[in-house]
């Protein structure tokens, strides 16, 4: 009997650790501000995901602005863009959609910071920082 009870709570305590890493499609609705977090590839490159904005300051710099995305159940809104659908894979935490023609995926990963969501992008690893507005 007491090895029956110790393993009901070691199931009930993985199922709750468990459930809290993921992260529910509807905590990613609402509006939010994109920050890009470049990585250095090279000595003379950088690498940022697909969405990431950014304004040529001259002929050697560029700027990576900010760029402001609204989620609701079904659309994604990037910017000034029209909205669009995306697909949600609840099983890997994954949000699929289009953004100027070119499929963008991205693995929705949990932050100890509130109201903060970080992407990754898996075929190249970029990331973008999210903070709800």
């Amino acid at each position: 009997m007491k090895n029956k009870n110790i393993l009901s709570f070691v199931l009930v305590t993985l199922f709750l650790c468990f459930s809290n890493l993921a992260t529910a499609q509807s905590e990613i609705y609402g509006t939010w501000t994109g920050y890009c977090a470049l990585e250095k590839t090279t000595i003379s490159s950088i690498c940022a995901c697909g969405i990431c904005t950014t304004k040529k300051i001259d002929d050697a710099t560029v700027q990576f602005k900010n760029i402001v995305i609204t989620i609701t159940e079904k659309t994604i809104k990037l910017g000034s863009n029209a909205p669009v659908e995306y697909k949600w894979d609840k099983d890997t935490d994954g949000i699929t959609f289009l953004y100027e023609k070119v499929e963008e995926t991205f693995k929705v990963l949990t932050s100890a910071a509130q109201n903060t969501l970080v992407w990754k992008d898996p075929k190249n690893g970029c990331i973008l920082i999210l903070q709800r507005k």
